[in-house]
């Protein structure tokens, strides 16, 4: 499998399918040359991003955590940015492992549901977490998440942090939590 950039043009032409680590590298040649811009990359996988100095993490439209790359990366406090931490194997499971994925769907944007849209799919929501939105709240300095929780999410995150950072890819080999932008 690959991704496709349409947008992208190396020596004039557009590139086609291509791995996950070119993507990296494209993206790297193209923030060296963007020097002291701002630079914006959507993408799915954290392990695309985790370089950046900011991440935010959105989910149904809404941003649920928002910090460092190194924060968020190493300390999450939304259960969405640990499902998605979690849900990352880039061929680091051993043959006959399952994959950790986030349950459920993501919600019906047209029809959302009260309280906190990613309450169905959590690991940790409670009854107010199905009636009332969580507010953006500071977990940190310069760090926030939007979840009832934080401290429970963020302690869950812990218990398996070593697990979930074997399974971050990076340029050659596994990610260096030194390394990491922010």
């Amino acid at each position: 499998s690959g991704v496709y950039l349409a947008d992208i043009v190396r020596n004039d032409r557009h590139l086609g399918p291509v791995s996950p680590d070119e993507v990296l590298e494209e993206l790297r040649t193209f923030l060296a040359a963007a020097q002291g811009k701002t630079v914006l990359v959507v993408a799915h996988r954290l392990s695309t991003i985790v370089e950046a100095h900011e991440i935010l993490v959105m989910d149904a439209g809404r941003i649920v955590e928002e910090g460092s790359a190194r924060d968020v990366v190493l300390a999450p406090h939304h259960p969405y940015t640990i499902g998605l931490l979690r849900s990352r194997a880039d061929g680091a499971l051993a043959k006959g492992t399952r994959l950790k994925t986030i349950p459920g769907s993501p919600p019906d944007l047209a029809n959302r549901p009260p309280g906190c849209p990613f309450a169905p799919r959590c690991f940790l929501a409670e009854a107010r977490c199905r009636v009332e939105v969580p507010p953006s709240v500071a977990v940190q300095p310069g760090h926030r998440a939007a979840c009832w929780r934080t401290d429970a999410a963020e302690a869950a995150f812990q218990e398996d942090r070593a697990a979930v950072m074997a399974d971050l890819p990076s340029r050659r080999g596994r990610i260096d939590p030194a390394k990491l932008g922010g």
